[in-house]
C-alpha cells in the first residue's frame, strides 16, 4: 500500500498515473471492506479515467456505490457519537461541542487559505481553470462541486491526445477561454451548469 501511496503522491503524467494508482489502492481498500479510505480515491480518479478504460464502467458503478456507502457510514459513525454523547454530563457534553466547534471554525479558516487545486501537475492548466470558476461565480451562476467533476472530465476528454493519456494543455486552456467568453454573453437565465 505504501507503493501506491508513494505513486499517487509522486505522480507526473497528467493526473493518469496518479488515477491509476488511486483505483488500485481503492481496490485493496475495498477488499479489506475500508469503504470511508476507499470512496476518496475512487471519486478523485474517476473524472480523470477515459471511459476507455479497462473496466471503467464497473469502476464508475463502484465509485457510486462508494459514495452512498461512505454516506451512511458517516451517518452511523455520527449516530454513534451523539448516542455516547447524551450518555454524558451537561458540562462534558458543552466541552466535546465548543471543541468541535472550535476544530470546525480552524478547519474552514485552513480551507480558505488553501486554494483548489483542479490540476495538481500543470499550473497553466490549473489557474485557467480557477478562471473558469471564479468567472462563473461573478456572473452569478457558480459550479457545484459535481459541475467541476463533469466538467474536469469532458475537458480531459476533449484535450486528450489520441490513442494516449496525455492531456494538450494548450487545447484545454483554449478550451476553457472559448467556453468563459461563450457563457458571458449568454444572459444569467440561461446558462446551465
Amino acid at each position: 500500500m505504501k507503493f501506491y501511496e508513494k505513486a499517487i503522491d509522486e505522480s507526473v503524467r497528467n493526473g493518469i498515473d496518479k488515477a491509476k494508482a488511486q483505483v488500485a489502492l481503492g481496490e485493496i481498500y475495498y477488499s479489506k471492506e475500508n469503504y470511508l479510505k476507499a470512496q476518496p480515491l475512487y471519486s478523485e480518479a474517476m473524472p480523470v479515467l477515459p471511459t476507455t478504460f479497462e473496466n471503467y464502467t464497473e469502476l464508475n458503478k463502484k465509485s457510486l456505490l462508494l459514495n452512498d456507502i461512505a454516506k451512511n457510514q458517516q451517518t452511523i459513525i455520527l449516530e454513534d457519537s451523539l448516542q455516547y454523547l447524551s450518555t454524558l454530563s451537561k458540562e462534558k457534553q458543552i466541552a466535546i461541542i465548543e471543541e468541535v466547534i472550535k476544530k470546525r471554525k480552524e478547519e474552514d479558516k485552513n480551507k480558505k487559505d488553501t486554494p483548489t487545486v483542479y490540476y495538481p501537475l500543470d499550473d497553466s492548466l490549473n489557474q485557467a481553470f480557477t478562471d473558469y470558476v471564479e468567472m462563473r461565480k461573478k456572473i452569478k451562476k457558480p459550479m457545484t462541486e459535481r459541475a467541476k467533476e463533469l466538467a474536469i472530465k469532458k475537458l480531459v476528454g476533449f484535450a486528450r491526445i489520441p490513442d494516449t493519456d496525455v492531456i494538450d494543455t494548450d487545447m484545454a486552456i483554449s478550451i476553457l477561454e472559448q467556453t468563459a467568453t461563450v457563457t458571458q454573453l449568454i444572459p444569467n437565465n440561461e446558462v446551465n451548469n
